[in-house]
């Protein structure tokens, strides 16, 4: 099992990875953005599984390791799922500043 260190290392390198992969597609910008809004609307309602399952989705799309994979204490995990979703947002951003 990975230590909290190991663990919030890789969720920060799958997500780097991951927007990587959709500003590699064309309209993957917008896609993210989608993405976004989706994880961004999921958490402020407290979907947590759900919001699981759209990032494991989109990294399953990107062929990006699911850092989070086989966790399902959601209350351990919820600070990952809204730092994913949070750094995804600020690569859109970056991407969209330049």
């Amino acid at each position: 099992m990975k230590n909290k260190k190991e663990q919030y290392a890789e969720v920060v390198d799958s997500a780097a990875e991951l927007a990587d992969y959709f500003f590699d597609q064309e309209g993957g910008d917008y896609t993210l953005a989608i993405v976004c809004e989706i994880l961004e609307a999921l958490l402020e309602d407290g979907e947590l599984p759900a919001a699981y399952v759209v990032i494991e989705t989109a990294c399953r799309a990107g062929d990006v390791d699911f850092p989070l994979e086989g966790d399902t204490d959601f209350g351990y995990i919820s600070f990952h799922l809204e730092r994913f979703a949070e750094l995804l947002r600020e690569a859109l951003e970056t991407r969209w500043e330049t």
